[in-house]
């Protein structure tokens, strides 16, 4: 067993003579990110043919992640680049944060990982506003239930942006064609809430 520079020295050594080796890692405060650990030989010592060299490999100073919720996006940015771990921001929905705040975290607050590990925050799009359902007269077509859809679906989109939506065509030979349904399960002055979803049913007949 010679003396290795670093770990790429020593796999092509073995590769070279063909000596089997087996690799782990762990975190260490000395010991640089990549850098071998120890070997389960010394230098100097007799490898035998079939013998596993056993290489403990440093994945660098162990960084305890923190609770990032309710930071900002550059407060949890700033954080990140102090630890020396990576950000990765996505968009998430309606909550009771600010809009851009973090609301979850893919690594648990108290994780143990390497340097330039990354960990997923999601954003909050702000605190959800509340509404009551108004549909306009103008915004039905009697005798139409496609029409009557496309036009909320476009008025909807303005006047409550963050709801979605979903219209169902329903029969009722009671009600003229492209007006609400009394079977609908929202209806107009029903409270409709930002980053939810509902369901308006149009007759169709």
């Amino acid at each position: 067993m010679q003396k290795f520079n670093s770990l790429y020295e020593f796999k092509e050594w073995a590769n070279k003579y063909n000596i089997k080796y087996s690799e782990s890692y762990e975190y260490s405060s000395t010991v640089s990110k990549g850098q071998v650990i120890s070997y389960s030989y010394k230098e100097n010592d007799i490898v035998a043919p079939d013998a596993v060299i056993y290489v403990k490999v440093s994945l660098g100073k162990a960084i305890t992640i923190p609770s990032f919720i309710g930071k900002t996006k550059t407060e949890a940015q700033n954080t990140c680049n102090s630890l020396g771990i990576r950000c990765s921001f996505k968009n998430g929905t309606y909550t009771n944060y600010n809009k851009n705040t973090v609301y979850a975290q893919s690594r648990n607050n108290g994780t143990k990982v390497a340097s330039g590990s990354t960990i997923t925050l999601t954003l909050s799009l702000g605190i959800p506003t509340t509404w009551k359902l108004a549909i306009l007269q103008n915004e039905l077509s009697i005798g139409n239930a496609d029409a009557t859809i496309n036009s909320l679906k476009g008025a909807f989109a303005n006047r409550y942006p963050g709801v979605t939506f979903t219209f169902k065509k329903v029969k009722d030979n009671a009600y003229n064609s492209g007006l609400v349904s009394p079977t609908s399960p929202t209806k107009v002055g029903a409270s409709i809430k930002q980053g939810q979803t509902y369901t308006i049913n149009i007759v169709s007949n």
